[in-house]
């Protein structure tokens, strides 16, 4: 669910209040602030920057993900990684809708697709395309996967690194 549509349900279903266009649009631009700034000061994934390093050359990489398509591209853009994908979407369109276009506009096949994401978004969104999907948790987290058809679960990318090698010639 993107943000746009968390803050019309938490006022309409929690707070129970009337939410304004300008109180929403105040929200929005709030929220997008202190995303844009903590998520331009946290630290990568374990092993996420040596992945796309070594691979971003020989495959296809997209971004899919909840957070507001301009956004996205501000943020790789500052973390100095735009460059490592083909594709970089976001809300409010869904990740189901831009899989279903990426496949199509890119004549990929669905069998040879793998998705990492950390949402269950991301797994049903996978399964839909009838895309590998490789969920990935920290490890105090606890797992969203289980009682999920998964096909791997890994903490950081030095794991997926070891799983994907396997396959990579």
């Amino acid at each position: 669910m993107s943000r746009f549509d968390k803050f019309r349900y938490i006022y309409e279903h929690i707070i129970n209040e009337d939410l304004s266009e300008r109180k929403f649009d105040c929200l929005c631009v709030q929220f997008s602030k202190l995303v844009y700034h903590r998520v331009i000061g946290c630290k990568y994934v374990e092993g996420a920057k040596d992945y796309l390093n070594k691979y971003h050359y020989r495959f296809p990489f997209f971004i899919v993900s909840g957070t507001p398509h301009n956004e996205m591209h501000a943020i790789t853009k500052a973390r100095g990684i735009f460059k490592y994908f083909k594709g970089i979407y976001g809300s409010p369109t869904t990740k189901r809708v831009w899989i279903k276009r990426i496949i199509e506009e890119q004549k990929l096949d669905p069998a040879k697709i793998v998705f990492v994401g950390d949402a269950l978004s991301d797994y049903d969104a996978a399964k839909e395309h009838d895309i590998i999907f490789i969920g990935r948790i920290k490890n105090a987290q606890e797992n969203v996967f289980k009682n999920k058809e998964i096909d791997l679960v890994v903490n950081n990318f030095y794991e997926l690194d070891n799983y994907i090698s396997q396959f990579v010639f």
